[in-house]
């Protein structure tokens, strides 16, 4: 029996690069995406979209009831609404829409389709090195990534009886063609591995959880960030003259 699985936020990025390495690894993948796909696009062949924008909590409940009689392998919570302001114009109507797509929807589909996964499936939710770290704009997201790894353990105690884990996949800085322009320069330099990683290598990390080999990690963080997370800039900066 093919094993079904949803992802959130498969149109681009991370979430597009897992969507199609789990079709070619013969899972059978919902994309769910506020972008609306090309069905001719040959990127996408295979894949069966719901158009959802997750900040919409009638799109998301949507969603929930075309998958209902759906059995699911695994969910994916990978998509997300990078938001933030200067600190003197913080605007709540961000804070609330981040929450709304980065947190609740993903709880939502959890719950809403706890009853449709299969016992041995798992759930996955991406959060990132920035939920980690103090944040001057960026607090809708990096608050959101945050709580996610939370709401992960709570999934975990709740699942775990039916057989059910719950992971969180936690990227460093990743060469999506999104996030490129907004790299800072200085995070390959800085990162032992000497490179930002690739968003094939979070889909990677991603399906090793989804998979029988990850069958007893359940509530714990995957850090893939080649280490960056380790470093201290000042540390590196003043060890740098003894280099």
């Amino acid at each position: 029996m093919t094993k079904a699985i949803i992802i959130t936020g498969a149109a681009n990025g991370i979430g597009k690069v897992t969507a199609q390495k789990a079709r070619d690894s013969g899972y059978e993948v919902y994309g769910l995406d506020k972008v609306k796909i090309d069905a001719g696009n040959p990127e996408f062949s295979g894949i069966n979209w719901l158009h959802t924008d997750l900040s919409k909590k009638h799109e998301v409940e949507d969603a929930i009831k075309s998958l209902n009689n759906k059995p699911l392998f695994g969910i994916i919570n990978n998509a997300a609404e990078i938001l933030g302001s200067p600190w003197e114009e913080f605007n709540f109507d961000e804070w609330d829409k981040a929450i709304e797509a980065n947190l609740t929807a993903p709880l939502r589909l959890c719950h809403g389709l706890r009853k449709n996964l299969v016992k041995g499936g798992s759930i996955v939710n991406i959060s990132s090195h920035g939920g980690r770290h103090a944040a001057y704009a960026s607090i809708p997201y990096t608050l959101t990534k945050a709580a996610q790894i939370n709401l992960t353990q709570s999934l975990a105690a709740n699942f775990g009886p039916y057989g059910v884990r719950v992971n969180a996949v936690v990227p460093g800085w990743v060469n999506t063609e999104s996030a490129k322009p907004y790299i800072p320069e200085v995070t390959a330099e800085i990162t032992p591995l000497g490179r930002n990683a690739e968003p094939e290598e979070i889909a990677d990390a991603i399906l090793f959880l989804l998979s029988d080999k990850a069958r007893f990690i359940n509530g714990t963080q995957l850090v893939v960030d080649g280490g960056y997370d380790a470093i201290d800039y000042s540390m590196y900066q003043l060890d740098k003259s003894f280099l």
